[in-house]
């Protein structure tokens, strides 16, 4: 469900199966709405506004990449692919199948 980022105002999902709560820890931005300077720009701006974490869903590669606020900038707390499961540096216990985040996205899968 896409809706308005409580943290940045940008059209970002907010979160997959999480609490209301949550979704002012973390913005969740899939790649549909990433243009090329959202990986630099968008950076810098989520840094700013002192959002916490942010995940990159990357259909190209399959990946989910999950960036975390520390002094001020993002360090890369994880790649994660299909294979495996992602899981966010500052929500305890909070993780995400990374091929069912892909595996929702698609049409007839399930």
């Amino acid at each position: 469900m896409s809706r308005t980022c409580c943290c940045c105002g940008t059209g970002a999902t907010t979160g997959i199966r999480i609490a209301s709560g949550w979704a002012r820890t973390w913005c969740w931005r899939s790649w549909a709405l990433i243009v090329r300077n959202d990986l630099v720009e968008k950076r810098g701006d989520y840094a700013e506004a002192g959002v916490p974490e942010y995940w990159i869903v990357d259909p190209r590669t399959s990946t989910v990449t999950v960036l975390a606020l520390e002094a001020g900038s993002y360090i890369e707390h994880g790649v994660f692919s299909r294979s495996e499961v992602a899981t966010s540096a500052t929500i305890p216990d909070f993780q995400a199948d990374v091929a069912e985040v892909f595996d929702a996205s698609e049409p007839g899968r399930a």
